[in-house]
């Protein structure tokens, strides 16, 4: 069994970041003997304690999605004093209009999709591009703006009629259009399928791309450096006032904070 953390001990403040542990394994007991049931009964804080160094004194940042919130809001229940960033390319956390990454990651994304578009005109193909994002389509919906995609798919609003894509690419090249961008979200997938069949129903050589882990990695940007330091000074401040199980968010141009259960509670959906 393998956690998938890493931490880092700011010497001036004692203040522990773990970046990206999950809600079950040595965190939860009960859960961690349902996905290992051959784990004993005793492995669960103790284990982790041990693992990690820390002891009950320590203050903890801890940075990823609601995984990771989870996680932190049982580390809170046993007096650590916890404080949560949102940290995820997916931009999936309903509390908080921005997460650290998604910046990035959109940035990787449209530089690449401007590239497949280049060669797609070249060639005058139709290009299906799948982004990631898991179940959340903010990736592909962002990346379809910014690239004028032809069509964006995104699980929270696909109706899954391909037909309609079909007729929407015979129209594009009756127009004169040279090249046809489809982008798909990774909660719908099945890109190279659906390239397949759009090609045996229009004739019109068709590719599938998935551009994959290369949006996780890179160098961050300018955005993503500059929200990430001030979430991370706010949680700093946090801690310091003696809170605990809070999550940091970005809200209507402000930094603000929410209790972690009530934050995990919320919804978000792709903006009609």
């Amino acid at each position: 069994v393998q956690m998938q953390t890493w931490r880092r001990i700011n010497q001036n403040t004692g203040i522990t970041s773990l970046y990206g542990f999950e809600s079950y394994g040595f965190l939860f007991p009960t859960l961690a003997l349902q996905k290992f049931p051959q784990l004993p009964a005793v492995c669960g804080y103790e284990i982790f304690f041990q693992w990690t160094g820390l002891e009950l004194h320590h203050d903890i940042v801890v940075i990823g999605g609601d995984g990771s919130f989870n996680g932190a809001s049982r580390l809170s229940e046993q007096g650590i004093n916890t404080i949560g960033v949102p940290g995820t390319i997916d931009l999936d956390i309903a509390c908080t209009e921005y997460t650290i990454g998604f910046d990035t990651a959109v940035n990787t994304a449209m530089e690449a999709i401007d590239k497949v578009r280049d060669t797609s005109t070249s060639h005058e193909r139709c290009s299906v591009i799948e982004v990631m994002g898991r179940d959340a389509g903010y990736l592909a919906l962002w990346c379809g703006i910014a690239n004028g995609a032809e069509d964006v798919l995104v699980p929270e609003k696909y109706d899954y009629d391909e037909q309609k894509l079909i007729n929407n690419i015979i129209e594009s090249r009756k127009m004169g259009k040279k090249h046809h961008i489809i982008i798909n979200a990774e909660g719908i997938g099945h890109s190279q399928a659906m390239a397949t069949r759009i090609e045996a129903a229009t004739g019109i050589e068709t590719r599938a791309t998935i551009l994959g882990h290369m949006q996780r990695g890179g160098s961050p940007t300018c955005k993503d450096r500059v929200y990430a330091s001030i979430m991370g000074a706010k949680a700093v401040d946090l801690l310091l006032e003696g809170k605990t199980n809070r999550v940091v968010g970005y809200k209507h141009g402000e930094y603000v904070d929410f209790d972690i259960d009530e934050a995990l509670g919320m919804t978000k959906g792709i903006p009609a």
